[in-house]
């Protein structure tokens, strides 16, 4: 099993910006990625990728993997799970409450996809047991639209 975690450092958390500067929004950023990464380790996760535009702004000192890719949430995450032969957790840097608690009741569904919504629609964690056969479908109400694909690829769901 395996997580991937799209992050993006510049320019993060822009409707924050009435009241934290940039260089706070980038910092909260990189804070809660710590977090996400530590909930990961702690769960028990040992191969986690950090998928990126930019190398800058990850920190070092992170024992992960840094894939840097062409911008494009969707054509990256895709791109990236066609060469992945394992479960797969795509979760987002921006869960400030995720806890290795939470990964681990994930993964132990038998469900073949597992999805958590974002407020607003959106999804939050997709937990994917054969990723090279699903296409994520991020921006808008993504939640909708990967619950469709799940039902179209005849997959079970959670």
């Amino acid at each position: 099993m395996r997580a991937v975690i799209p992050y993006k450092k510049e320019n993060a958390k822009s409707r924050l910006s009435p009241v934290l500067s940039q260089t706070e929004r980038e910092e909260f950023v990189e804070l809660m990625l710590r977090d996400v990464v530590s909930s990961l380790q702690s769960a028990g996760v040992t191969k986690i990728d950090i998928l990126t535009t930019s190398s800058e702004g990850v920190p070092d000192e992170l024992d992960v993997g840094l894939v840097v890719t062409e911008p494009g949430l969707n054509v990256s995450i895709n791109s990236y799970m066609q060469n992945v032969d394992e479960p797969t957790m795509i979760i987002m840097a921006d869960l400030p409450l995720v806890r290795s608690s939470h990964i681990k009741k994930i993964i132990s569904y038998p469900e073949d996809v597992v999805i958590l919504p974002g407020k607003g629609g959106g999804t939050n964690i997709l937990f994917i047991r054969q990723p090279k056969e699903f296409t994520v479908k991020y921006n808008g109400c993504s939640f909708i639209s990967h619950c469709e694909i799940t039902k179209e690829l005849g997959k079970s769901i959670r």
